[in-house]
């Protein structure tokens, strides 16, 4: 493995940040952390900024975002597209399941008319995907990174993260 992938033990938290936003999460099973932006792929094309991986089970495609949410989908539309055309990464999108995590701060909200690029996206993770939900949508989670104390729930596709309550991958 290169310095590219990092090893999380199961029931170990790890914060993954970019310069805007920090996201927490905890591994359910030991899972693998890549850093995709400015690590698998290097180039200009446009992609998300994490993947988490389980050989044969499970690959999250996580984009932080600090603002322009509507761009996460193409980013990891693109990625999911450079992968699977890689001879030698493509085994991280021939997984059980595939979902996608976009992730924000506390202050963003999700902007209006953008549902076709989220159709798109649901669609190809849809397809790729063994295990498949009844809607396609449910693929596509939206992760609110907040203070510890703050008192939110989350519900099916909004998911609240702390660091106290992280995202269990």
């Amino acid at each position: 493995m290169d310095n590219n992938y990092e090893l999380l033990k199961k029931d170990n938290i790890k914060t993954l940040s970019d310069a805007q936003t920090k996201l927490y999460i905890k591994a359910e099973n030991d899972i693998f952390i890549i850093k995709v932006d400015n690590g698998i792929f290097k180039d200009d094309v446009k992609k998300c900024d994490y993947l988490t991986y389980r050989e044969k089970e499970v690959s999250n495609f996580i984009e932080l975002k600090g603002s322009k949410i509507d761009k996460a989908y193409i980013q990891i539309i693109e990625t999911i597209k450079n992968i699977s055309n890689n001879n030698k990464l493509k085994h991280l999108t021939d997984t059980k399941e595939l979902k996608a995590y976009i992730v924000s701060k506390e202050k963003n909200k999700i902007p209006k008319g953008i549902e076709n690029k989220a159709k798109e996206l649901a669609k190809i993770l849809y397809t790729k995907s063994k295990i498949r939900p009844d809607n396609m949508i449910d693929l596509i989670k939206y992760v609110l990174v907040v203070t510890n104390n703050d008192k939110r729930q989350s519900s099916i596709n909004r998911i609240i993260c702390s660091y106290k309550n992280p995202l269990i991958l």
